[in-house]
């Protein structure tokens, strides 16, 4: 009884690690508490404003864009991150007051029940619990983003759940029960982010009883259609965004074109990860380079020793095989971000940070306790870099948004006015000039006070990129415009005065998809 106490005990402080470490980190570096965060920077405020739209309408906002490209699917109005995100936020966010932490408590709560779970499907001894809470309260990029209005969180939060999954392939003949709930909740992870549904095929080889080649090919042929499946209701239900993929894979050109194109991107990638990203972003990549050296190393020794007769095949291959997972999870994914993704500007180190983790959680579930350790180690490592980046949270908690939005918040609801019985949704949706999408330059408290409901699309012409331009004739009902943005366009504009903002003023637009449809 004694024992199964201080298990527990010792579970809830583990569970707790992350949270009290962030919390400590902020309150050390800011002088202020996580209840004190509101959205700032332009990915949060959209996170937030997406999150509050379904909370209150679901589905029936305005639309959520870029230039007013909207999905294919345009039953869902959201954003390139795709509906299914704010689904799970939204429906949360329902039962709770949606205010501006509210985003962020909802990605605290998720990963403190994930991994609570986590810990159920383990069953850790006191050995695996401090390892494992040794990962928690070092792992970077879940220090660095709990306290904000980010979503890797929950991908966190997932990955975790994925970990403990794994654990159970490689300790035990799973049932087909388990394969199959294993299957529904990969597919729906992967509606949020499509490359969680890319760990079915690793699902279904560890699933058999035998594993051989036989069992790879049949595991491809199951996983790959279904992978394929939820990736297409992602994409088809994500409003369009000129990734560099976007470019290579679906504008025009030639499929000679298209092969040059893809093996210079190749070329500029290979530059980038040189070059680009910040110092969490370099200390990622090292820390994930490391760690496969570390598992190729360990994997070959297994190998030399199995030639040399001093280990048996049937104790090195379950062994083998947890090497070859990881390696399929961090440098199988990678290959997958740089080819679909980009690694321009570090945007790997939140795509990749996921799959770290998840290596990471499947070593302390497998006690690999010298492997834990050495990557513990290497993560402290980069604490300082950590320590000085926080000083870019301090727009979340110096109040300066808070008051934009307390004193926007009144104004705009009496100019934009959800209506749930528009024609379409174009009649709920404000299109807004790219400065107040830049929170430095504009309020950030604009897009924050902007009704639940409306939907915002952002203006901007991508000069790489010959689809995503400023449209002639803007679909919205509601504009915000900059005054050089107006001055630019009021040749072809018919609109009427509403309301005048920070450098610039809300117009309703009389040429409005919504008023032709009317």
């Amino acid at each position: 009884m004694r024992r199964k106490i201080a298990l527990f005990a010792l579970s809830i402080i583990v569970i707790a690690a992350p949270i009290i470490v962030a919390a400590t980190l902020i309150y050390a570096k800011l002088g202020v508490s996580l209840t004190n965060f509101v959205p700032f920077w332009y990915d949060e405020l959209w996170h937030w404003h997406q999150t509050a739209t379904f909370a209150e309408v679901g589905f029936n906002g305005g639309y959520y864009t870029l230039d007013e490209q909207i999905p294919v699917f345009d039953f869902s109005h959201y954003y390139t991150w795709g509906a299914w995100l704010y689904v799970y936020y939204g429906s949360v966010a329902r039962f709770l007051d949606t205010n501006l932490t509210s985003f962020m408590f909802i990605n605290i709560g998720t990963f403190l029940a994930a991994t609570a779970l986590f810990i159920g499907l383990v069953r850790p001894s006191f050995e695996k619990l401090l390892l494992l809470g040794a990962v928690l309260a070092t792992f970077v990029p879940l220090l660095q983003y709990i306290p904000s209005n980010m979503p890797l969180v929950f991908q966190l939060s997932i990955a975790i759940l994925i970990s403990g999954g794994f654990y159970h392939l490689f300790t035990r003949q799973v049932s087909t029960r388990f394969v199959i709930s294993a299957t529904v909740l990969l597919l729906l992870a992967g509606l949020s982010r499509p490359t969680f549904a890319v760990f079915l095929f690793p699902l279904y080889v560890l699933a058999s009883k035998e594993r051989n080649w036989k069992t790879v090919l049949r595991a491809v042929a199951i996983s790959v259609p279904l992978t394929a499946l939820s990736a297409t209701i992602f994409s088809l239900t994500s409003a369009p965004y000129p990734f560099l993929r976007t470019r290579l894979f679906l504008e025009a050109g030639t499929i000679g074109e298209k092969i040059a194109g893809i093996i210079e991107y190749l070329r500029l990638s290979s530059i980038w990860l040189r070059t680009e990203g910040d110092t969490l972003t370099f200390a990622m990549r090292y820390q994930i380079l490391f760690l496969l050296a570390l598992l190729l190393g360990w994997g070959a020794y297994l190998l030399w020793q199995r030639r040399r007769g001093q280990r048996k095949a049937q104790d090195t291959s379950p062994v083998l095989w947890e090497i070859a997972f990881h390696l399929f999870n961090l440098l199988g994914f990678y290959a997958l971000t740089i080819l679909f993704h980009e690694v321009l500007g570090g945007h790997d180190y939140r795509v990749m940070a996921p799959h770290l983790f998840i290596s990471l959680t499947v070593l302390v579930a497998m006690r690999r306790r010298v492997l834990v350790l050495i990557m513990v180690l290497a993560s402290l490592a980069t604490f300082p870099a950590l320590w000085t980046l926080l000083a870019v949270k301090d727009p979340n908690y110096n109040g300066i948004a808070q008051t934009q939005f307390i004193e926007w918040q009144p104004i705009l609801a009496d100019v934009l006015v959800y209506d749930p019985d528009v024609p379409n949704a174009w009649c709920n949706t404000l299109s807004v000039s790219e400065y107040y999408t830049r929170p430095f330059a504009g309020d950030a408290g604009l897009i924050l006070a902007t009704p639940s409901g409306i939907g915002i699309s952002w203006l901007f012409n991508w000069e790489e990129s010959e689809r995503f331009t400023i449209p002639e004739v803007l679909k919205a009902r509601y504009l915000m415009l900059h005054r050089d943005d107006f001055e630019s366009w009021q040749e072809r504009l018919n609109v009427r005065h509403m309301v005048d903002v920070q450098e610039g003023a809300i117009y309703d637009n009389l040429d409005s998809l919504c008023y032709m449809e009317d």
